[in-house]
């Protein structure tokens, strides 16, 4: 069923247009311009219930994609996922679909593996604290060792020379 939408002799496209005129030449939110066409501001009602659920459609799927760690959402993506995909169309923005809505599928295989990796390198850095830790743990216990040993071969010197003597013969031979 087709949504109708109240922009009267004004297309969609020719608003979207004239939003984008006055933004910098930005594709204007999608729920600004849904809300514009298909709201009406005088007696505060949706034009139908389809209307008021795609709306609150465009809301859901934007904040799940402004949660963070999320990849963000273009505008046109948003309309795609949100208002049902029509070929060779943007639904609610009036116009075609670019080059970066035919990426959109790189784009999620790009978000996946970024994720992935952004995971290994959690776990390596796990990984290189805990080697770091049982190289501490080892670095100290070789001082302990050689401290101690210092002391052992510092007690038995003099103890007699004798024993000095024979550690000195075993060394050079």
């Amino acid at each position: 069923m087709k949504s109708k939408h109240r922009c009267g002799s004004k297309s969609i496209p020719v608003r979207v247009n004239a939003m984008m005129q006055t933004n910098g030449n930005r594709v204007p939110d999608l729920k600004e311009v849904y809300k514009s066409t298909h709201f009406n501001e005088n007696t505060k009602m949706w034009i139908s219930e389809e209307s008021e659920k795609n709306y609150g459609k465009i809301i859901e799927v934007e904040a799940e994609h402004a949660e963070a760690g999320v990849t963000p959402i273009t505008q046109e993506e948003l309309s795609i996922k949100s208002l049902k995909a029509k070929s060779g169309y943007v639904k609610g923005l009036g116009m075609r679909p670019s080059s970066s809505l035919r990426t959109t599928v790189a784009s999620a295989a790009n978000s996946q593996c970024v994720s992935h990796l952004e995971s290994l390198v959690q776990e390596y850095q796990e990984e290189r604290q805990s080697q770091q830790q049982k190289i501490d743990v080892l670095s100290e216990s070789n001082k302990q060792m050689e401290l101690t040993t210092a002391t052992i071969m510092e007690y038995l010197k003099h103890q007699g020379n004798g024993f000095s003597e024979y550690i000195e013969n075993s060394r050079s031979t």
